[in-house]
């Protein structure tokens, strides 16, 4: 558990909220945009500008990123929840694939053990 608040924590700090650090950049990134259609920019803000559409990709990336792996979570726990269900189904396809009796000749065999002795003499005597 302690692990798990450290953890939030250090991620709050190192990764903050993505959302709005992607809106930050969008925003610059127009006014800087705006801003090359009446003039052209100083170096320090085309160096910006620059700066400023990686972060955004790298930013966008770890949305991508971070969406996925809640989904993924999120599919995971609902597949606990589905167990029974996936259980269920295996239990009846087992039942429906079951032999349940054998005519060798005129006679039916319904013990298993007898069915398996039947088959197998069927199969070494062609």
């Amino acid at each position: 558990m302690a692990t798990a608040r450290a953890l939030t924590s250090w991620s709050a700090k190192t990764v903050g909220c993505i959302k709005l650090k992607l809106a930050i950049a969008r925003e610059v990134i127009l006014r800087f945009d705006v801003a090359q259609e009446t003039r052209q920019l100083s170096p320090h803000e085309a160096w910006l500008h620059r700066q400023l559409k990686v972060t955004h990709l790298g930013l966008a990336s770890l949305e991508r990123t971070i969406a996925r792996q809640r989904a993924r979570i999120a599919w995971l726990k609902d597949g606990d929840a589905n167990t029974g269900f996936f259980h269920r189904q295996c239990a009846y396809r087992q039942q429906k694939n079951r032999i349940h009796a054998l005519r060798v000749g005129n006679v039916t065999i319904s013990d298993p053990p007898d069915m398996a002795e039947a088959a197998f003499l069927r199969i070494t005597m062609g």
